[in-house]
């Protein structure tokens, strides 16, 4: 009999882990203006992350500009300009300065002297220039384009690392502790839709895009589903941060749950002024430690329903429970085909919260040979559980030590972090052998084997 397993069915989630690195694209996601605009191609196009869309000044209205707000001071070393790469675009030469200033400067400095560049579908319609600065604003100021009448830009890319802690005045900055944002590429549903405008577009990344609820059906309800239980500190709402977008105020409470529980109000239903002069954004403390965020919309002066280019979720990871299962045995150390087995394990709980009670399964031969049940436990307690296998046929029975198992929700949301089975390296005949393994023998052959329990049919052996 081989492939005995310990697996823990468990309620709560993972942490997750933020990574970070040393020159990344400044620009992605921040504030974007410009001189001027052609039809809806604005300046928030640059800065959206997809490559189909563009900002395109007005025709003939040159020097056209093209400004991004990094939100803290960086050191810059280059900027990477892009037109959309589909073969449609015809070859052009766009000539155009980078000018930078940094934090209490009143007018721009140039980093790049003005130059023509050419952009070419072949090799990618892309340009890249080096630069030396420290500045926490960029803009490209245009002169000519031989393919159209202004400056045309599909993603402006600012690679740096930033030089200080983020200036405190400007609402672009993230309020998070971590600076990570737990709602980015989570699942998001909405109450209604309008259009093409759905959840999704809130929580991908790119201002670009946006969520609208159906014209008049409110309440309208926007929520995200995050990976872990998280300590939320923060939500950052924003729309489409480009002029083109007046200003408008929304009027939004801040719900949250934790699994499938009631929803609570985080935050009462308040009045939010959104600006292009600001960001477009607005910032909302909160507490509490959920798994899933709602925003509850009640009016909108801008539209007839809640608007949200990207809603942000800022905070830490919530405390989790962390269950392991070592020194399994099992007993008696030589059955016999009639003899009840019971396997013995010891569960810790090496996290920093309380673990819910859970149940803990016996596995034996690729199968579950029975459960029971682990009470509550404190952070660094430990049980010992016993779990009764019945008994087993005479005979060898193949299989392999198995990962553990987990029930209950989503994926990593919804139950405790468990740590892989562990089945102790007994000495001769000590219940397990050095891969877990539990062995049923035909009568006759050897009745141990190093590390194994060898079952026989008829009488237990003197």
């Amino acid at each position: 009999m081989a492939g005995a397993a310990l697996a823990l069915v468990a309620p709560l989630g993972l942490a997750a882990v933020a990574h970070a690195a040393d020159a990344t694209n400044l620009a992605v996601g921040t504030s974007a203006t410009a001189s001027s605009v052609t039809q809806n191609y604005v300046a928030g196009n640059a800065v959206d992350g997809d490559p189909a869309s563009y900002w395109e000044g007005a025709g003939g209205q040159y020097p056209a500009h093209l400004t991004v707000d990094l939100g803290q001071e960086a050191d810059v070393e280059r900027v990477v300009v892009t037109l959309p790469p589909p073969a449609v675009w015809s070859p052009r030469t766009q000539t155009f300065s980078v000018l930078g200033r940094s934090d209490g400067e009143s007018s721009f400095r140039t980093l790049k002297a003005s130059a023509a560049y050419a952009f070419d579908p072949a090799s990618g319609n892309r340009v890249e220039i080096p630069l030396d600065g420290e500045v926490d604003e960029v803009r490209l100021d245009f002169t000519a384009n031989t393919g159209a009448g202004s400056g045309q830009v599909s993603e402006l890319q600012v690679w740096g690392t930033p030089t200080g802690d983020p200036d405190p005045t400007d609402p672009t900055d993230p309020p998070g502790p971590t600076d990570t944002n737990y709602a980015q590429g989570r699942p998001a549903v909405a109450s209604s839709t309008e259009w093409t405008y759905v959840a999704g577009n809130a929580v991908d990344g790119q201002v670009g895009s946006y969520w609208e609820g159906a014209g008049g059906q409110y309440p309208s309800t926007l929520d995200v589903a995050l990976a872990a239980p998280t300590q939320v500190s923060s939500l950052r709402v924003r729309v489409n941060p480009d002029a083109a977008w007046g200003p408008r105020t929304q009027t939004f409470s801040v719900w949250g749950r934790s699994g499938t529980g009631a929803w609570q109000e985080l935050k009462a239903s308040e009045a939010y002024a959104f600006a292009p002069a600001t960001g477009n954004l607005v910032t909302v403390p909160v507490t509490g430690t959920v798994t899933d965020v709602r925003l509850r919309f009640t009016g909108n002066t801008g539209a007839g329903n809640g608007q949200v280019a990207e809603l942000e979720v800022y905070g830490a990871p919530a405390p989790n429970p962390n269950l392991t299962v070592t020194a399994v045995t099992a007993s008696p150390a030589s059955p016999t085909a009639t003899t009840p087995l019971t396997l013995t394990a010891t569960v810790r709980n090496t996290g920093e919260r309380a673990s819910a009670a859970t149940t803990l399964d016996g596995k034996l031969g690729g199968g579950t040979a029975g459960s029971a049940d682990v009470a509550a436990l404190q952070p660094g307690a430990t049980a010992q559980v016993e779990v009764a296998a019945g008994t087993r046929a005479a005979g060898v029975h193949g299989g392999r030590r198995r990962r553990p198992r987990e029930h209950g929700g989503r994926a990593g949301r919804g139950r405790q972090r468990v740590h892989g089975v562990g089945a102790a390296r007994g000495a001769r005949g000590a219940g397990t052998g050095p891969r877990g393994r539990l062995g049923l023998l035909e009568p006759g052959q050897p009745r141990r084997r190093r590390g194994r329990v060898v079952l026989r049919a008829g009488a237990q052996p003197g």
